[in-house]
């Protein structure tokens, strides 16, 4: 279909607004393809247009109710606008079609500390770490939860390891430097 390619072509370049036409051309002669209201929702997301975009998205789950792509945007969505609950379910569904995506796994971890839910929050960054031993950004998560719970010493360990690599992730370096300045025994 010429205008799927156009609308793709269109997409890439930015131009969203002429996208959007040309998906809608595309999907008026095969209303039903994944591929086509999948690029279309991702066109309307990016354009903010939040009712269309979640309208899209229920065709498209009302097609293929597993499609991890739209419930992991549906979970981004949600957690953009903090609406926990919702973004909690999302990513729960999404976990359910990929129950080892690192992404899926991060965002749910997030949910969960703004929802004050932290220790399943950790259990969440934990399977993610399994997995990514090496993810900068889960660790850095995981040290924001455990000074949140004021366990200090594993949130400095979490800061360690974030340290080890990317020894220049500032975050990190004002986080540890900030800890030292708060339990350091001082003596005249």
């Amino acid at each position: 279909n010429v205008y799927f390619f156009k609308a793709q072509a269109l997409s890439y370049k930015g131009i969203y607004d002429e996208a959007l036409k040309y998906y809608d051309l595309a999907l008026n002669i095969f209303p039903e393809n994944l591929t086509g209201l999948v690029s279309k929702s991702d066109v309307l997301f990016k354009m903010k247009e939040d009712d269309l975009f979640l309208e899209c998205c229920d065709k498209i789950l009302n097609l293929d109710s597993r499609n991890f792509h739209i419930l992991y945007n549906k979970t981004c969505f949600y957690f953009n606008k903090k609406k926990w609950d919702l973004a909690l379910e999302f990513a729960n569904d999404s976990l359910e079609v990929e129950d080892d995506n690192p992404d899926a796994l991060l965002v749910k971890s997030k949910i969960l500390f703004n929802m004050g839910l932290l220790d399943e929050s950790i259990e969440t960054l934990d399977l993610l770490l399994a997995i990514c031993p090496n993810s900068v950004e889960a660790l850095m998560v995981k040290s924001f939860v455990l000074l949140d719970k004021e366990d200090y010493p594993e949130a400095e360990e979490c800061l360690d390891k974030v340290l080890k690599l990317d020894p220049d992730n500032e975050d990190a370096l004002e986080i540890k430097e900030g800890l030292q300045k708060r339990f350091s025994t001082k003596r005249f």
